[in-house]
């Protein structure tokens, strides 16, 4: 079935996923072959539908290479849909690891739900790596933890800010004029990147809004900054945590018309705001990977193969380097050992792999 429907719907990267994990169940009741699972958290419903897909194509890419090798034990993928809901996902995450074959995890896709998840990683002395996060110091809000079980592949918003405020050339603002930074104050990832631009720009420089409001009207609020001054809009809303953040800036970028120069990271490479005709070219995003400026020119030409499409983006990128790292541990792993064990030397693999 996952076969013959992957003829038609090649880009779906859960029916990759499935297949693969139903032919390791065959053989191993077959031949009693054995495979390591791990589980992927990404927000399935909702309007981060199209990033959960993305995230998932970059880890179905890495388990059809590894499951291709047949030195290795099979790996399985187990995905959980967390909603993207911060008050449920410490309860499912507790939940997923009463599963006896979960050896790592990869998520989540939002800093607030990694955080709130943690606390059950470190407990349970099981890795996650998330790709999607660059909020180390945030996540861990001043705790510290005897072994550590999160890792991260995206760069740190400490490299990522500087970048956007050279381009947008920012720190040649004139006398009185500023930049009016929009973000959500009750979102971990939003405030912290808020918080280092701040910090690096000058709070003296910056007018704050908050972009979760529900009384949100974009027009009266783009007239309000203009007046105090504002040249530069920064927009940082939330990975979709607050259900007005992502339609606010959605109608602030339609409201300013091209007026005045945007600014802003990841949460913005979105196909609502992509789609959007910004024809003076006045958007600015610092993304952690773009395809055409890839080292790993390959690894692009198998994914286009795989899913049928050439549409690659950051996302599928970034999932990819975080199961392609998770699997180079596995290497080192022994598939007849506990699960307990199993999860212990991921750990001591991963920390002796950080650079």
């Amino acid at each position: 079935y996952f076969t013959e429907k992957r003829k038609t719907e090649q880009n779906k990267p859960e029916l990759l996923i499935y297949l693969n994990n139903a032919k390791l169940m065959q053989q191993e009741k077959v031949t009693g072959k054995k495979s390591y699972t791990i589980a992927i958290f990404v927000p399935i419903n909702g309007d981060r539908q199209d990033r959960a897909e993305s995230i998932l194509r970059g880890v179905a890419q890495v388990q059809e290479e590894f499951n291709q090798n047949p030195q290795h034990p099979g790996l399985k993928i187990l995905i959980v849909d967390d909603a993207n809901n911060s008050s449920t996902v410490y309860k499912l995450a507790e939940r997923l690891l009463t599963k006896k074959d979960v050896v790592a995890v990869i998520g989540h896709y939002t800093s607030e739900l990694t955080k709130e998840a943690l606390p059950v990683y470190q407990k349970n002395k099981v890795v996650v790596m998330s790709p999607a996060t660059a909020l180390r110091e945030a996540i861990l809000d001043g705790n510290k933890f005897s072994q550590n079980f999160l890792f991260l592949t995206n760069p740190s918003v400490k490299l990522q800010i500087p970048i956007l405020i050279q381009h947008l050339q920012l720190s040649n603002l004139a006398s009185g004029e500023k930049v009016a930074v929009f973000y959500n104050k009750n979102s971990t990832f939003s405030k912290s990147a808020f918080e280092e631009f701040r910090n690096q720009l000058g709070a003296n420089k910056i007018l704050e809004e908050d972009i979760s409001i529900s009384n949100f009207i974009p027009s009266r609020i783009l007239n309000k900054v203009k007046q105090e001054g504002a040249k530069v809009l920064i927009l940082f809303p939330d990975g979709g945590v607050n259900p007005n953040s992502l339609n606010n800036t959605l109608g602030l970028i339609d409201k300013n018309q091209d007026q005045l120069p945007i600014g802003g990271q990841g949460v913005l490479y979105n196909e609502k705001i992509l789609n959007k005709k910004l024809s003076n070219r006045k958007l600015s995003i610092v993304i952690t990977w773009q395809r055409l400026t890839s080292p790993n020119n390959k690894g692009i030409d198998q994914a286009i193969n795989l899913w049928g499409t050439g549409i690659i983006d950051d996302g599928t990128a970034m999932s990819y380097d975080a199961t392609l790292v998770l699997t180079k541990a596995l290497e080192n792993v022994s598939i007849n050992d506990s699960l307990q064990k199993q999860r212990l030397d991921i750990q001591q693999q991963l920390t002796t792999l950080q650079v």
